[in-house]
């Protein structure tokens, strides 16, 4: 029985030594860990499709953490439970895990984790959760290569979700006229001030001059008196 009573004993210490360790008691690995947030960098690089694809040149884009220090490394998990550690992708410049193209919305799990070198080797120190917007099936039109920057235009986005191709296009179409009755006004204003500009321009000269002319004199005659 006794025996029984220190087994039990011991387990429970080796337990509650085990719950001290998964805590970080680090003040200033702490207070960096309060600031951290989740980063999204999608890969825009054009690449040969003929050519032979790096690991880089696979993803879409990538999830990471900022700000970055490190003795820290990240574990993202997916919607579908599948873990990455972060790992410096070199051609892209960025520490993180590589994500492929999602046709939904999908969130992931950011853990951020003190490396072994760190005041809190393989302990939590916070968790993220970031979602990426679903693929954008109009990426490729004709509008979105004039106009990359529209909000229906983003590689990621909910807002075409639901839009029709009609739709879609109606509403580009109209932000398209806008932007050419903008420019062509513009064009307009130009024109007509460089054709009429020596009009207005000619006259402002010659009167600054006259002035000019009579302020020199004003002042050279009060230096005599």
């Amino acid at each position: 029985m006794k025996k029984l009573v220190k087994l039990i004993i011991v387990i429970i210490s080796s337990l509650l030594v085990i719950n001290v360790k998964a805590l970080c008691y680090d003040e200033e690995l702490n207070e960096w860990a309060v600031g951290v947030s989740a980063t999204f960098k999608e890969d825009t690089r054009t690449t040969d499709p003929s050519g032979e694809m790096s690991e880089e040149e696979t993803y879409a884009y990538f999830l990471s953490i900022t700000p970055l220090r490190d003795d820290v490394k990240i574990i993202v998990t997916d919607g579908s439970g599948n873990k990455a550690e972060g790992k410096n992708y070199d051609s892209v410049g960025i520490y993180g895990v590589g994500c492929y193209t999602n046709l939904e919305e999908e969130t992931y799990t950011i853990e951020v984790y003190g490396k072994e070198d760190s005041a809190c080797p393989n302990e939590l120190l916070k968790t993220l959760r970031y979602t990426v917007p679903r693929f954008n099936r109009y990426i490729k039109t004709e509008y979105c290569e004039e106009y990359p920057d529209h909000e229906l235009c983003k590689t990621y986005t909910n807002a075409t979700k639901d839009m029709e191709e009609s739709e879609f296009k109606e509403t580009l179409g109209e932000y398209d006229r806008q932007i050419k009755e903008k420019e062509l006004t513009a064009n307009k204003i130009f024109k007509i001030a460089v054709e009429y500009g020596i009009y207005v321009l000619v006259p402002l000269v010659v009167i600054t001059i006259i002035y000019i002319v009579k302020i020199t004199k004003y002042k050279k005659k009060e230096r005599e008196k």
